[in-house]
């Protein structure tokens, strides 16, 4: 039920309003809810006590996760639109429900699953993923711009994001050759409908965040460790580096920045003259957020927001009414105030202290690109397997 959820992307109701959005999520939350109800069946009547102690490091996770659905909980209740921010619309979908799903879908994972299971999530999800950017490919453009059954370029471009780094990881983890190649192929493959969604926020994370990656692993596997670690283990790691596949990949991933950093320069002056619309709305925004800096307008309120700070200068630029802030710090600023961004800091940043190699690089690459646009119920999906998976130390 919960592999299913890796589907999802794929959908497209045409028999509803916003065919791209508002089907996704239906199906994600009913395949949530029936696994829900037989998880709790399990948890009643199969599940046998274990000791479930942990330390408060190991929780930290899990606690700013607890903190930042309270913080979506109250900031609902003390919203201006309560209704609103409970269900959300039909065009975004990313109401206090939905994000209820998420959390199911988290602690199901977590409980659910061991790390070797994890392994076969990934290969499925890159799967479902080929499929999209093949899909993406041989569909039409909007404005010279891929979106495929994602319904935008900026939702595919993150829902790409992911799967880069997925690719990476397990083409250095797995020994198959076959796995590799497969791997390999879906690494190339998204990075060209990547190229092809003409995301410029995403082209940013991906170049800085692989240097990132190059530079955490080369600092592991060289050996600059913690005398702690003693020499033994000092050696293997050295010895590791040496490994000559190690070096191809590394060499790869040096190839993908220069060719990612091209990427970026060729669309400089296309950024900074689409970013000027939104340095504007980030005004707005900031306006709007000292008015309420608390618990904010409510979660899916920021198009009151921008209505009453609205700058005409915007207008100069750009025609779009913003319902969101595309940028996620202002928006979780703008709708649940300071304590509803901190909550959100706080799982990137404790998620990412379980396993910097790799997850550290990934949630930055996403930090970024959504800074510049919002997430959708394919993106948070994905965020959510990644949390259950470091809560896992499966990258560790």
């Amino acid at each position: 039920m919960l592999f299913s959820c890796l589907f999802i992307p794929l959908i497209v109701t045409k028999s509803t309003f916003f065919p791209f959005v508002f089907g996704k999520a239906i199906v994600f939350q009913v395949l949530v809810e029936i696994a829900f109800i037989l998880w709790i069946i399990w948890r009643v009547w199969f599940f046998k006590k274990q000791d479930q102690k942990k330390s408060l490091k190991e929780n930290l996770l899990n606690y700013s996760i607890y903190f930042f659905f309270l913080i979506l909980f109250i900031t609902t209740l003390t919203s201006l639109d309560s209704i609103r921010s409970f269900w959300s619309t039909q065009e975004r979908m990313t109401g206090f429900f939905n994000w209820i799903h998420f959390g199911m879908f988290y602690i199901m994972l977590v409980s659910l699953f061991k790390k070797k299971d994890f392994v076969w999530i990934l290969r499925t999800a890159l799967c479902i993923s080929l499929i999209a950017s093949i899909t993406a490919l041989f569909s039409d453009k909007i404005q010279g711009r891929l979106v495929g059954t994602l319904g935008n370029a900026g939702f595919l471009a993150i829902y790409l994001l992911f799967h880069v780094f997925f690719s990476i990881w397990l083409l250095i983890k797995d020994r198959f050759w076959f796995w590799r190649l497969f791997y390999m192929s879906a690494l190339i493959l998204n990075l060209i409908t990547l190229y092809y969604t003409r995301t410029r926020g995403a082209y940013l994370g991906l170049g800085v965040c692989l240097v990132l990656f190059i530079f955490i692993n080369s600092i592991y596997y060289i050996g600059f460790t913690s005398p702690k670690l003693g020499k033994s283990k000092s050696r293997r790691r050295s010895k590791s580096w040496s490994d000559w596949r190690r070096w191809a990949a590394l060499g790869v991933l040096f190839v993908i920045i220069m060719t990612a950093l091209g990427f970026a320069w060729q669309q400089k002056s296309a950024f900074e003259q689409g970013s000027r619309g939104r340095v504007i709305s980030w005004s707005i925004s900031w306006n709007a957020f000292k008015e309420r800096p608390l618990l904010g307008w409510g979660p899916e309120n920021y198009i009151l927001a921008f209505a009453k700070h609205f700058d005409p200068a915007y207008a100069d630029y750009s025609k779009e009414w913003f319902d969101k802030a595309h940028n996620s710090v202002f928006e979780f600023l703008v709708t649940t105030g300071v304590f509803g961004l901190l909550g959100y800091l706080m799982i990137l940043i404790f998620a990412s202290i379980k396993s910097p190699k790799f997850i550290m690089p990934l949630f930055l690459a996403y930090f970024i690109a959504s800074l510049f646009w919002m997430d959708t119920t394919a993106s948070l999906m994905l965020l959510f397997l990644v949390l259950a998976m470091a809560q896992k130390r499966v990258f560790a």
